[in-house]
């Protein structure tokens, strides 16, 4: 009698285990330390850059995380960059790979010259793109 509470407490505790375990990877989590963060409505998304600081034609990376509520976004992701002033945007298509659900990582971005650029994420299931103002030095 005393072995079958062991077992069935252990096996208890296993499924318990497991629940919590698909419930943290279900969860979604912003980037640590991201300079860009952007909320609309159930979106949030938050980017960082590597390298960490952008110079003018060097090309970076952005590593980007969107959750929809307290969920993964789950569809695509597309992004641009324009200088509103001077009506153009970069030279170079980045390619965007998705890592996981919520997580992307874009590449071959470069802003070309100096001043006020508008990186523009536009996400599957939302109607708005979502914009975030970068003055480059």
């Amino acid at each position: 009698m005393i072995a079958n509470k062991y077992l069935i407490l252990g096996a208890s505790l296993l499924i318990n285990s497991e629940l919590i375990a698909a419930t943290d990877e279900s969860e979604c989590h912003q980037l640590d330390s991201p300079w860009i963060a952007i909320t609309s409505g159930q979106v949030t998304l938050s980017a960082k850059s590597q390298p960490s600081t952008i110079s003018t034609s060097e090309p970076f990376s952005l590593f980007v995380s969107v959750c929809q509520g307290l969920h993964p976004y789950s569809g695509k992701l597309k992004f641009d960059a324009q200088m509103p002033l001077h009506k153009h945007g970069m030279n170079y298509q980045p390619s965007i790979i998705q890592l996981e659900e919520g997580r992307f990582l874009i590449q071959g971005n470069l802003l070309h010259m100096p001043g006020l650029w508008q990186f523009s994420f536009s996400l599957e299931s939302h109607p708005q793109a979502l914009f975030y103002n970068y003055d480059l030095p």
